[in-house]
């Protein structure tokens, strides 16, 4: 399976990277966004996220899930037209959680994942979802 051009240039910038940029042996997090672009982790636009342990240099993998109605379980897409910034205030106030969570996800979906960030092609949503 090919590795996307983002995650390429992710493991890249990890081996070059000797300073640790993050006190107290916490993870370096990035977060990415429509057109897999990098954005804050907290970012209320951000759909995926790395972690990175500095010492290890082991990887942990997070993706935007849906927690409950029709959607539950599936990958968040960002591209479609179910979700917008209104319909989660709702979702909100009317159960008290969020409609969508990130969950742990493997290296293979992820990468999927961002293949279908940078394209827009629902085919990678749905084999990410499925890994």
């Amino acid at each position: 399976m090919a590795t996307s051009k983002i995650f390429k240039e992710f493991k890249e910038n990890e081996k070059k990277s000797t300073v640790p940029s993050v006190v107290n042996n916490e993870p370096e997090v990035i977060g990415y966004t429509i057109g897999a672009k990098k954005v804050k982790p907290d970012a209320d636009n951000c759909v995926a996220k790395v972690a990175t342990d500095l010492e290890s240099g082991n990887s942990r993998y997070w993706l935007k899930r849906a927690t409950s109605g029709l959607e539950a379980g599936r990958l968040f897409n960002p591209h479609g037209p179910g979700y917008t910034a209104a319909s989660a205030k709702r979702f909100w106030a009317e159960t008290g959680k969020n409609q969508y969570e990130f969950r742990k996800a493997t290296q293979e979906s992820f990468e999927l994942y961002m293949k279908f960030l940078e394209s827009g092609n629902e085919l990678h949503l749905r084999q990410a979802e499925r890994v």
